[in-house]
């Protein structure tokens, strides 16, 4: 499985989201609102990967103690 950084994930954001600023002025609200909708589950994602680079942050901290 590809690995994925939060930075990667944060890159594609601004771009998705410029994307659907194009599609809401000339097109179809359903489209829209999917687009809104992977939008909103790509800002999910991120924050799992920053809880998750936390997480693993920490645990390897305490175990080096």
């Amino acid at each position: 499985m590809p690995e994925c950084s939060t930075s990667e994930i944060s890159r594609v954001a601004p771009s998705l989201s410029q994307s659907c600023k194009r599609f809401e002025k000339g097109s179809g609200s359903e489209l829209t609102v999917r687009l809104r909708q992977v939008e909103s589950d790509l800002k999910q994602l991120r924050n799992q990967f920053a809880r998750f680079q936390t997480f693993r942050t920490t645990k390897n901290s305490k175990g080096k103690e």
